[in-house]
């Protein structure tokens, strides 16, 4: 009896049936690509501030001068196509004119300042021109009074100022002729009645006698126009300068 091809038989059919109980091996699952990360959102940008609007240009402040004419001492301050002379108890306004050299102002009156450089000349009201020089000194009846002068007078054509100081013997100075002399008296001696306006102070300088006689009245200068509160006559030796003055206390 040949057994070999039934136990052929039976170990096929064994090895089907292992087969068949063998559960599938599951297919690699493919992990899903990574998703990028998004991208940020910017945040929503505010438009720039408008500029500002430029400043107003001001315009240019006038410019403040000071002149010394003589004596005087006038104030100027060039105000667009004019000038403004600060003159005692009043202010003159002139149109700047046509000028073949320098700067000319006048008017239809009389009254004209033509500068040049450090230099100029002044007419009030149809008078006699004045020289004047640009300065920035403070005014001479300002200087005096600081120093202790009582009263101060000036006159023209000659040139004079005197100065008297405070006091009961009180030292006076004159300066004649333009500058070209001098005069000292250390001490004075006061006459007169000031309840009837009148005062003076009489001494000598070297030798030479000096009397000043003041009135307290309206005094205008007859070079500048300018108007004072008392009048004054000086005498020297023979001469006699008039002309008017200011007491200072």
């Amino acid at each position: 009896m040949r057994t070999t091809p039934l136990f052929t038989l039976l170990l096929v059919l064994s090895l089907a049936a292992c087969q068949a109980t063998v559960a599938p091996r599951p297919a690699a699952t493919v992990p899903p690509a990574p998703t990028p990360p998004a991208a940020p959102t910017s945040p929503a940008v505010a438009p720039p501030p408008a500029a500002p609007a430029p400043p107003a240009v001001a315009a240019p402040a006038p410019r403040n001068l000071a002149y010394q004419c003589g004596d005087r001492r006038v104030g100027a301050r060039i105000d667009g196509d004019a000038i403004v002379l600060a003159l005692p108890g009043r202010e003159l306004r002139l149109p700047q004119q046509v000028s073949a050299s320098g700067t000319r102002y006048a008017d239809g009156e009389g009254s004209e300042f033509w500068s040049k450089g450090a230099e100029a000349r002044l007419t009030l009201d149809g008078g006699k021109p004045q020289a004047c020089a640009l300065t920035d000194a403070g005014s001479p009846w300002d200087d005096a009074k600081a120093r202790g002068v009582g009263f101060r007078a000036v006159g023209s054509e000659p040139g004079w100022s005197v100065e008297v100081d405070r006091g009961n013997a009180p030292a006076m100075r004159a300066v004649l002729d333009y500058g070209r002399r001098r005069l000292d008296v250390p001490a004075t001696q006061p006459f007169g009645d000031p309840t009837n306006g009148e005062v003076g102070f009489r001494g000598n300088a070297a030798g030479t006698p000096v009397e000043l006689r003041i009135r307290r009245e309206a005094c205008t200068d007859a070079m500048s126009g300018e108007t004072f509160n008392a009048s004054a006559d000086l005498g020297v030796g023979g001469t006699h300068y008039r002309g008017c003055g200011r007491f200072l206390f």
